[in-house]
């Protein structure tokens, strides 16, 4: 059995939901099924950064873009060294170096800048011709992608397989994705690009998807998961808006209102309280399934026998 937590993005600054992963990870270690942690939004900087520090195991961080790309998930290792020697035989000027970047010219028109991680390791490399930004190429152990721009604008990402051979390519227009290439296929906008990557993960009925962050989403992939897998939806936040609900008309919180209008699609939905559980229970018509997991968890109670008076501790999700 496998289970599939779907976010969008991560970074430094996690959010509550990636705490709640995070904690949920952690809770999963004891139970024999394999657990892993889907992101789908594209990202401009290695994503073992980020899990790395949430203590992800790198075998568990499905990233769209490398799963396509087959790719694995592993730190990045490509050094400033292995990219200078490809001006060997032209030579370079360095215009300016610091210990988060370094600026390269080559000819009078063109110039690079490497932006670094630590250790001298390439996070990405910017190529600029007459000041204008041309491209960025992005590493790990190798090149993982390249985005292409016109007048400031993103345009085209090309991802690369561990070969150096080209995997895919995706076009955009206002920064959303049009169309994308792959394995001679067409797929048009956001929602089959997502519907294609569930296809290749080859989900069977035993295994169960959460589904962390919804909205545009959601819409996209229930129909390659409904009847095919467990499916659940974690609710993260307040579900709907009272001061602005009357009688039988529920304003809904935008991230869950696909959720909750195909909620009978749900083998569950989570929520973190039992009073956000009686609550969502008497705003769905539809019977769901709906239980009360808290967030965080605790391994033992302490319980000290003195304490300071008067004191304050706040906590927040």
């Amino acid at each position: 059995m496998n289970v599939y937590s779907v976010n969008k993005g991560i970074g430094y600054a996690s959010s509550g939901v990636e705490y709640a992963q995070k904690y949920r990870k952690e809770l999963f270690e004891n139970l024999e099924f394999n657990d892993h942690y889907i992101f789908l939004n594209y990202l401009s900087k290695n994503i073992a950064v980020y899990t790395d520090l949430l203590g992800y195991q790198r075998k568990q961080v499905l990233w769209i873009y490398n799963v396509l790309s087959h790719r694995p998930t592993q730190a990045t290792t490509f050094t400033v060294d292995q990219f200078l020697e490809k001006f060997a035989g032209e030579g370079y000027e360095i215009l300016n170096q610091t210990s988060t970047s370094l600026e390269i010219k080559v000819t009078g028109t063109q110039r690079y800048k490497i932006w670094l991680l630590k250790d001298d390791l390439i996070d990405r490399v910017d190529y600029i011709v007459n000041g204008h930004l041309v491209n960025v190429s992005h590493y790990d152990q190798s090149l993982n992608n390249i985005e292409h721009f016109s007048d400031g604008q993103l345009v085209r990402r090309t991802f690369y397989n561990l070969q150096g051979e080209r995997c895919y390519e995706q076009f955009y227009s206002d920064r959303e994705i049009s169309v994308t290439f792959i394995d001679n296929q067409i797929l048009y906008g956001k929602m089959a690009f997502y519907q294609y990557f569930f296809k290749t993960l080859q989900l069977q009925k035993e295994d169960a998807v959460i589904i962390d962050r919804p909205l545009d989403v959601v819409e996209g992939i229930l129909p390659q998961l409904v009847d095919r897998v467990r499916l659940f939806s974690v609710v993260h936040a307040e579900h709907y808006n009272e001061s602005l609900s009357k009688g039988s008309h529920v304003l809904w919180n935008n991230n869950y209102e696909y959720i909750f209008q195909h909620a009978d699609s749900f083998e569950a939905i989570i929520v973190a309280t039992d009073r956000q559980n009686q609550i969502l229970s008497g705003h769905l018509r539809k019977k769901t399934s709906i239980k009360t997991i808290p967030v965080g968890y605790i391994n033992e109670v302490s319980r000290k026998r003195s304490y300071r008076p008067y004191s304050l501790i706040t906590a927040s999700r």
